[in-house]
């Protein structure tokens, strides 16, 4: 995983009475007042600000390539690939729509372009092969 440096920065408490019960028994304190230099470390890279780390995991390379889909060729080209993937191929339909959906995720900041690309060809074949698939058809 990627390191990126945060930078460092300054923590100023103010002072403040903290009130703790304890069964019967009330106890306070003073927290004083304070200055604090937090400094710069790193810390890892999980892409846009609070989006989290990528949870879809490893893919296995040349699932939908092995059918000739490549994101650059031409809408019809890409739909006879995976066309054939279905049909032809070990494939099924809702395999090749997660795996469509996930490198399009994965892909997102990366190649925004074909990352659409992928999208695009998700929702195609959700709606050409929507038998195959046990809830009705939602927008992306």
């Amino acid at each position: 995983m990627k390191h990126i440096i945060r930078s460092g920065y300054t923590v100023r408490r103010s002072r403040k009475v903290i009130t703790v019960h304890r069964g019967s028994k009330t106890y306070r304190y003073v927290r004083p007042a304070g200055v604090s230099r937090v400094k710069p470390m790193p810390i890892p890279d999980v892409g846009a600000a609070g989006k989290g780390t990528k949870l879809i995991g490893s893919l296995k390379k040349g699932m939908l390539t092995q059918y000739g889909y490549h994101p650059v060729e031409a809408v019809t080209n890409r739909h006879k690939a995976l066309t054939k993937a279905v049909t032809n191929g070990r494939e099924k339909p809702l395999a090749v729509f997660r795996r469509l959906t996930a490198i399009s995720t994965l892909t997102k900041r990366t190649l925004p372009r074909a990352s659409s690309i992928y999208k695009k060809d998700a929702k195609w074949i959700r709606s050409k092969y929507a038998g195959s698939f046990k809830t009705a058809h939602k927008k992306m």
